[in-house]
């Protein structure tokens, strides 16, 4: 499958989500808010992260970019700008925040491969972010989280995207221009989850393993810590996102089974050269080599465990 090989490209989409944040409590807000810790980020870089309910439910993520003392950026792949603005506005009380979304107005551009050797012509934080400027054009920067190969995130204003995409083009000679389903494909193959389809607000973060980079088990109080700290110190999760395959196209939503039981639900997935590779929500009671069907009980397509 195309969508296991390692990609030498470049990527261009308009981000879901790229909201400012603003204003002298702006810093104060996110942090009561977001599942990481902003406590100690500086200009220009970059927190990854999420926006739980009270049970600790995923309801979007996103990277939070400091570009100044008193603006942040937020941007998500996949949650929906309109929805994380009404989220996020309905626990502003006294707080002085504005909040603006700028999607419509921006593209990014993801960097794979050889196309990484476009950042290394700027100097780059620690986190490996930073802020540039190219021909008087701010352009954010900062590491990807689509896959498990590296990659790097270019986010710039509509009209600076010609001057961006031309520039990475010439300094990545042999670069080639990547198609969604490939991108798509690569994402779901490594088991990244897309929030909040794959993992959503009838999940928690740890279904997904988004705990491991998205939630600080330090900081002080925000929405849905109390379980996040519950679960770490006294529990387990019961489901796992799973990558699997099959000979046919898998239905989102789908119910899976193992021996006449439930075990778990279709998320995502891929079909190329009549082989799908999707992710899946499934019962940690169930191993690879289990003999598992999607749609009915024992008569459904069969579905096979990718190892962990």
């Amino acid at each position: 499958m195309a969508t296991e090989k390692i990609l030498n490209g470049y990527y261009l989409y308009r981000p879901a989500a790229w909201i400012s944040a603003s204003d002298e409590d702006a810093s104060g807000f996110l942090q009561s808010q977001f599942s990481n810790d902003l406590s100690g980020l500086r200009v220009g870089e970059v927190k990854y992260g999420l926006w739980l309910d009270q049970k600790g439910k995923v309801h979007g993520d996103s990277f939070i970019l400091r570009s100044d003392e008193e603006e942040h950026f937020l941007m998500s792949y996949a949650t929906n700008e309109a929805s994380l603005l009404e989220k996020l506005n309905r626990f502003i009380v006294a707080d002085d925040v504005e909040l603006e979304g700028l999607a419509d107005q921006h593209w990014g551009i993801l960097l794979l491969g050889d196309g990484l050797k476009f950042v290394k012509n700027f100097e780059l934080g620690n986190d490996g972010s930073a802020i540039l400027s190219i021909e008087n054009e701010t352009v954010y920067c900062f590491p990807g989280r689509r896959c498990q190969q590296p990659s790097m995130e270019l986010i710039c204003r509509s009209e600076a995207l010609p001057i961006l995409e031309t520039s990475v083009v010439d300094s990545c000679p042999g670069i080639y221009a990547l198609s969604e389903a490939t991108v798509e494909g690569l994402r779901v193959y490594s088991g990244f989850p897309k929030v909040p389809i794959d993992i959503g607000p009838t999940e928690l973060p740890q279904e997904g393993g988004l705990e491991k980079d998205g939630v600080s088990f330090n900081k002080g109080c925000y929405l849905g810590q109390e379980v996040m700290s519950r679960l770490q110190s006294m529990g387990q999760v019961r489901r796992s996102l799973r990558v699997v395959v099959s000979d046919q196209v898998l239905e989102f939503g789908a119910p899976i089974y193992c021996e006449n039981k439930k075990v778990g639900v279709v998320k995502s997935s891929i079909s190329e050269n009549g082989r799908t590779a999707g992710l899946a929500l499934i019962s940690n009671s169930t191993f690879e080599g289990s003999a598992l069907c999607v749609g009915e009980p024992g008569s459904g397509t069969l579905l096979n465990l990718v190892p962990s």
